[in-house]
């Protein structure tokens, strides 16, 4: 039985070059009656093609990637998939950014077995990979400290210039667009938006929702108003 290796994908960057990523990367029928044939699949050849210029070790890489969950707004995508062994390494450390300079990424790689993990990310056009082998010698104490400075650089990509936040019902969905220009977590629950209107625009039509916003001093402050379902 192979060992699967776990990536949490998210993309950040333009409407419009989010739109193209996504209709090259995802493929596949997200209803439980798909088959093997046309499961929900993550393609790295096609979002990012492996030219004469790569190494030739791109050529062993993995091409595509069993995809679990796929959330997006108009400025976010976010990708559960899985792949054999191993993980598509100049995926992530080249080609992406190369190919698609207007988006910035955050990846966790987790294999199951324990062999290897970490974060990589894309930021202002620089790759950071903090993903990390667990054979000795490894400093666990020395990668949780470098996995918390990177997952602090890239909060600050999620929420800057973001003060509203938005907390939805906990719900599990394996695909869902959100028609608003917001970040979010990997649960589809907490998102970050600039401003009131692209509040409405996300609350419309939804119930049980929470409506926060940020003061100066950085503190979260509920906006009753929306609690009540004052969404006009």
């Amino acid at each position: 039985m192979a060992n699967w290796v776990d990536q949490d994908l998210v993309v950040v960057g333009p409407r419009e070059d989010l739109e193209r990523f996504c209709r090259l990367a995802v493929a596949g029928n997200f209803r439980r009656d798909h088959t093997l044939d046309d499961e929900p699949t993550f393609h790295f050849d096609r979002v990012c093609p492996i030219t004469a210029t790569d190494p030739p070790e791109c050529q062993d890489e993995h091409r595509t990637a069993v995809l679990f969950q796929f959330l997006r707004s108009r400025t976010q995508a976010s990708f559960s998939m899985q792949s054999k062994w191993t993980y598509p390494e100049h995926f992530y450390e080249t080609r992406l950014l190369r190919d698609w300079p207007a988006l910035q990424f955050c990846c966790a790689i987790n294999e199951d077995m324990g062999q290897f993990q970490g974060l990589i990310a894309g930021i202002g056009g620089v790759v950071t990979d903090r993903v990390e082998s667990a054979e000795v010698p490894y400093n666990r104490r020395r990668h949780l400290r470098r996995i918390r400075a990177l997952k602090r650089r890239w909060a600050t990509v999620e929420r800057d210039g973001r003060p509203w936040m938005v907390l939805l019902p906990f719900r599990f969905r394996a695909r869902a667009r959100y028609d608003a220009d917001a970040t979010f977590d990997a649960y589809g629950h907490m998102f970050h938006l600039p401003d009131e209107t692209e509040v409405r625009r996300l609350v419309r039509r939804r119930s049980a929702v929470r409506v926060c916003r940020r003061t100066r001093t950085g503190q979260l402050r509920e906006v009753r108003a929306y609690r009540r379902g004052d969404f006009s």
